[in-house]
């Protein structure tokens, strides 16, 4: 699961299916912040592997192309085939399984409106402190006013 950066995905071969979960969702089902952390934003997920949640949480009422949700919280479904182009924004959690051998091209970005939030949730990650460091660089070279 991730919903720190914005992201595209365009697929060329194979198959995925995605869940997104919007902002309001304050964390997906089946996952818990984990023990070592002591904030949300940044925090370090306990989270079962992709393929398990998808196993244990992919219930009749809840297959995709099913609209008939109605909550604000209520995940959203995407089947992605060759030639979709999937786009998430920041805050949406999201995670995706493979249902056939893909090939993709994808990449994160981080808006103007969002470096803020972003840099505090790579600083509150031990091991991504170094893409901290190069957002930083990136933003001040491009940014120095």
């Amino acid at each position: 699961w991730w919903h720190t950066t914005s992201a595209w995905n365009g697929l060329l071969h194979g198959r995925k299916l995605w869940c997104l979960l919007p902002p309001s969702a304050a964390l997906p089902p089946g996952v818990a912040i984990g023990a070592s952390s002591t904030a949300a934003v940044g925090a370090s997920l306990d989270a079962p592997a992709a393929s398990e949640w998808f196993r244990q949480r992919l219930a009749p009422q809840d297959s995709p192309g099913d609209t008939s949700g109605t909550r604000h919280d209520s995940p959203l479904w995407i089947d992605q085939r060759p030639g979709d182009v999937v786009f998430v924004p920041r805050g949406w959690w999201h995670t995706t399984l493979a249902l056939d051998t893909c090939v993709a091209f994808t990449q994160n970005m981080v808006l103007p409106a969002d470096a803020r939030a972003t840099l505090q949730a790579l600083d509150a990650e031990m091991f991504q402190a170094r893409a901290a460091g190069a957002l930083r660089r990136v933003l001040w070279e491009r940014h120095e006013d």
